[in-house]
């Protein structure tokens, strides 16, 4: 029973196939659907009607497409895939580093691949973050130089060796290095015998 109704099933399918090819061909046209079928030879249309292939054609490759892993392309009319390869990177020539200043970041020496736009170091490894941020650069510790009672000493500090600023050991700004001249501290002393005196 159960093979005889498979059998009438496929007979009726027949039938509305060749109905539905019958008509098209008395129309004298076809009805594309509106999406591409395709496969790795071409793509096509299939008929709302009768369900043949029609406007077959074989695929167009587009640009080369990236992720900075695995490079492909894509057919420009029914976007199957067509080829898919391991990256490899177009490294480019050298960009010297741009060395940071006291205001501006610098940026990193690097290579920029052509193709993925990543940046790369001179061993070739990726590098995520090319900026160099802005920095004084410090120098070496200046001691102090006390003041005396007729000459000004100098405050302990760092230098910055591109804009000339000064720091003190906490690195904040010193406007004046400058330590004032104690001046003479007088002592009143009363000529005693047999040695002076303080007077107070």
């Amino acid at each position: 029973m159960k093979k005889h109704l498979i059998a009438a099933l496929a007979v009726l399918m027949l039938l509305f196939g060749v109905v539905g090819f019958a008509a098209c061909k008395e129309q004298s046209t076809h009805k594309a659907g509106s999406s591409w079928e395709h496969n790795e030879l071409g793509h096509w249309h299939v008929c709302t009607e009768c369900g043949i292939q029609m406007d077959f054609s074989k695929h167009t490759a587009g640009e080369v497409q990236t992720d900075g892993v695995e490079d492909w392309t894509q057919c420009t009319m029914c976007e199957y895939e067509m080829l898919r390869t391991v990256h490899a990177h177009s490294y480019g020539d050298w960009k010297a580093e741009v060395p940071a200043t006291c205001s501006q970041p610098g940026t990193k020496g690097h290579y920029t691949c052509s193709s993925c736009k990543k940046n790369f170091d001179a061993e070739y490894k990726e590098i995520e973050d090319l900026r160099i941020p802005a920095a004084h650069s410090y120098g070496a510790w200046v001691e102090e130089v006390a003041a005396t009672c007729t000459k000004n000493g100098t405050k302990g500090h760092y230098t910055c060796s591109s804009c000339g600023k000064n720091f003190d050991a906490e690195y904040n700004v010193i406007e004046d290095l400058s330590v004032t001249a104690s001046g003479h501290a007088y002592t009143c002393l009363l000529y005693t015998s047999p040695s002076p005196r303080d007077c107070s």
